[in-house]
């Protein structure tokens, strides 16, 4: 088999392995028990381009609201008894949503592999098990594979990790770019990688800085979207940095969130494990301490913003980048065994 058609195998193994958490999450997926974000979305995928069609910050995810939008329009829909059931909703708009985030983390399972050849194992077993490890990411059947915008999220985020990888400048700042109107959180994460290389690797500032710098400007110009050129009612507080730092310093830790934001980062935890017995000495020297920290930026941010119960969901979207780290880990354990 030559290595043009591998990459194609693997997408087309991904997809056969995985249909059926698309059909569990659209049988039995009920929003109103922790996915209740969907119903400010739901009137976004009715009209895309609305900002008048939900509240801050739902409404600035367009990117995912306009895919929605066209999936619904294209009349690709399964019909099938499920358990949601909800008067005022189409059963055709949440199968539209749940199949575009399914589609997209599917693709952000295939860059994973990308990213682990990247990364050195340059083999179609290693790039396979990279994909299926961010299949069975904890957060995949409970937040991407449901009504909300993860899918596409997780999906820039890997293929961003793949050109910052590649040192690919220009289609990484158009995917910064892209972040504006789909998840702030890539910009939040690019600014700590970029940021905490300059300090560790200073031989690489040029494009560091680079990307930093990007990251930055695109969080300015998502403010001032936000702030200034489209405003929506709702949750005026996050663009408020007095009002950000009182609800950190009235943080209450309590039971849930420990569970929701910390016992569901399975793949945080097995690339830390990975990261100590099996990771080459720059994984465990530069990516480890750069990885946890824009992890624990990620938990700053979300309580900061008034989200403790969101906490998992938000830091999840690491969850493909580590899933490749682990995987490479894994491939090195198997080699020296």
């Amino acid at each position: 088999m030559s290595s043009a058609t591998k990459p194609f195998l693997r997408l087309a193994l991904l997809f056969a392995v995985s249909y059926g958490l698309l059909y569990f999450s659209y049988k039995y997926d009920m929003p109103r028990s922790g996915g209740a974000d969907f119903f400010h979305y739901y009137k976004m995928y009715l009209s895309p381009l609305d900002f008048t069609a939900a509240p801050s910050p739902f409404v600035y995810r367009q990117l995912s609201a306009i895919v929605t939008h066209w999936v619904y329009a294209a009349h690709i829909y399964y019909p099938n008894t499920i358990w949601f059931q909800e008067a005022g909703y189409d059963q055709h708009v949440f199968f539209a949503a749940l199949l575009t985030n399914y589609f997209f983390l599917v693709l952000t399972a295939w860059v994973v592999g990308a990213i682990v050849e990247q990364l050195g194992e340059n083999r179609f077993m290693p790039a396979t098990l990279g994909g299926l490890l961010c299949l069975l990411s904890f957060e995949t059947q409970v937040s991407v594979i449901t009504g909300l915008t993860e899918g596409l999220s997780w999906f820039l985020l890997s293929l961003a990790f793949l050109f910052y990888l590649r040192r690919n400048a220009l289609p990484l700042a158009v995917i910064l770019t892209l972040a504006i109107v789909q998840r702030e959180t890539i910009l939040i994460v690019f600014a700590s990688i970029s940021g905490l290389a300059l300090v560790l690797r200073p031989e690489d500032r040029r494009f560091n800085g680079f990307v930093f710098l990007g990251s930055l400007m695109c969080c300015v110009a998502y403010l001032v979207m936000r702030i200034k050129i489209v405003p929506a009612a709702g949750a005026a507080f996050q663009t408020d940095p007095v009002a950000l730092f009182d609800h950190l310093k009235h943080l209450h830790v309590a039971r849930d969130l420990l569970l929701q934001g910390f016992a569901s980062q399975n793949l945080l935890w097995l690339f830390l494990a990975a990261a100590f017995i099996a990771a080459d000495r720059r994984t465990r020297t530069y990516w480890l301490p750069v990885l946890a920290a824009t992890f624990l930026v990620l938990v700053v941010v979300s309580l900061a913003a008034a989200s403790p119960n969101n906490v998992g969901r938000i830091a999840a979207i690491l969850h493909p980048v580590l899933a490749a780290f682990v995987t490479v880990a894994c491939a090195r354990l198997e080699r020296t065994a």
